[in-house]
């Protein structure tokens, strides 16, 4: 544990109590899907635990993510732009599910 509290200081310039406080504050939630999230230690799943996001380019600290959320930005890049297209794409095929996409590509 205070290895990790080193780490996070050292890596995203958060103290221990700070990010305990923003732990709390969320309701030890996803930040994006309201997902419980667990504090990092031995034992708890990769996607279980909570991963503490941080703006690359200024490396402050956003909040917290499970590990489906923190691997979304990622792939998206950070960039907005991605996350609203990849929306509009999804409301463009709301409705569809993957056999009937799969029945129209064989027929």
């Amino acid at each position: 544990m205070i290895q990790r509290n080193y780490d996070r200081k050292k890596k995203y310039n958060i103290l221990p109590e700070a990010w305990e406080a923003l732990y709390v504050e969320q309701k030890r939630m996803c930040a994006i899907c309201g997902v419980s999230i667990d504090r990092p230690g031995p034992g708890i799943a990769k996607n279980d635990k909570a991963h503490t996001d941080h703006n690359h380019t200024t490396e402050k600290v956003r909040g917290l993510l499970c590990g489906d959320c923190n691997l979304l930005l990622g792939c998206a890049k950070d960039k907005p732009t991605i996350l609203r297209s990849a929306i509009r794409y999804l409301s463009r095929h709301e409705g569809y599910s993957y056999d009937l996409l799969e029945t129209a590509m064989e027929g």
